[in-house]
């Protein structure tokens, strides 16, 4: 029986997802046996090679892109492990992370836990504005207020949990219908039935940075969530949590003004956050610990990552590029 699944959703990365699947490969203290990768190809307009990985790499092909939440859980239902962990395609892991994870996780549950439980590991990380690369350590989750203030822990490469969570009698799988947000509305369902999110203070996952979403990207999403979780919503939150939540849906969409480089809608957004929550300061709540610097290895990785963007962004193979 499979232990581990490991999903990695994919589109258009070809040289980007040959080294995060090497890198689940790669990882120490996990018997060959006991782990299967799940590639989902979300459509690529050139499906990568999965099979040239081995018999432990398992290709999903979606015939349309759906989005992440789509491809994850395309993964989920084609798993077997009794653990799942996600990897997205421009991501790494070091070798050590699913063997600490399964071990801290298998110390922290029990049989009446283990669908409520889920744990994140640390990653090393650019900075946004100096590009500086630093290790970060998030903040555990243990309330409803916690899990209405963001995602901030990256769950897309970080997180490991039961595969019992994504059952219907537990939180379920992720909301196809989001494209964007489809982690915050998960992980806030998961908070609704008394979630808890574990941090492992070990650095063991290197983060590619990615653009914010332009607003035309938030829309639907946001007005899903409100939608849901509104007051006039599916399953409405208490309106402490609400105004909460609102107030870092409306952070969301001063970041999508940002990137669109909207600066009356970006103050407009700070404005409701704000009043939705007032504070002196952008974020609800403090989000990670941070490390300056990391090691060579580490910084080596990250430039080979970078390559592989540009190679990917292209569309030259690995063996012509500078």
């Amino acid at each position: 029986m499979t232990v581990i699944s490991v999903i990695i959703p994919v589109h258009n990365r070809p040289q980007s997802l040959r080294r995060a699947v090497l890198s689940v490969l790669a990882q120490r203290d996990i018997r060959p046996e006991d782990l299967e990768v799940i590639v989902v190809d979300d459509a690529s307009s050139m499906p990568p090679n999965v099979e040239a990985f081995g018999p432990r790499v398992i290709a999903v092909r979606l015939a349309q892109n759906g989005g992440p939440a789509t491809a994850r859980n395309a993964g989920i239902v084609r798993s077997s492990g009794t653990y799942i962990a996600f990897l997205d395609s421009d991501d790494v892991w070091l070798p050590d992370k699913l063997a600490r994870q399964r071990a801290r996780f298998e110390a922290l549950v029990t049989p009446a836990t283990r669908a409520a439980r889920a744990l994140v590991s640390s990653v090393y990380m650019p900075d946004r504005f100096t590009g500086a690369i630093e290790a970060r350590i998030p903040r555990p989750a243990s309330d409803l207020d916690d899990f209405a203030t963001g995602c901030w822990f990256l769950p897309g490469s970080t997180l490991f949990l039961a595969r019992d969570a994504f059952a219907p009698e537990a939180t379920g799988l992720f909301d196809a219908r989001l494209r964007r947000l489809e982690d915050l509305d998960w992980f806030l369902r998961f908070g609704l039935r008394s979630g808890r999110l574990h941090v492992d203070d070990a650095v063991t996952t290197l983060v590619a940075p990615s653009a914010s979403a332009g607003a035309s990207a938030l829309r639907h999403p946001t007005s899903l969530l409100a939608a849901k979780f509104g007051p006039t919503g599916l399953m409405p939150l208490p309106r402490a949590l609400w105004r909460r939540f609102a107030a870092y849906l409306a952070l969301e969409e001063a970041a999508a003004a940002l990137s669109d480089r909207d600066r009356l809608a970006f103050a407009r957004h700070m404005a409701r956050s704000v009043w939705l929550v007032p504070r002196l300061h952008p974020q609800l709540a403090a989000q990670w610990h941070r490390i300056p610097g990391c090691p060579e290895d580490v910084a080596a990785e990250f430039a080979q990552m970078r390559l592989d963007v540009i190679a990917d962004r292209s569309g030259l193979p690995a063996c012509l590029r500078v």
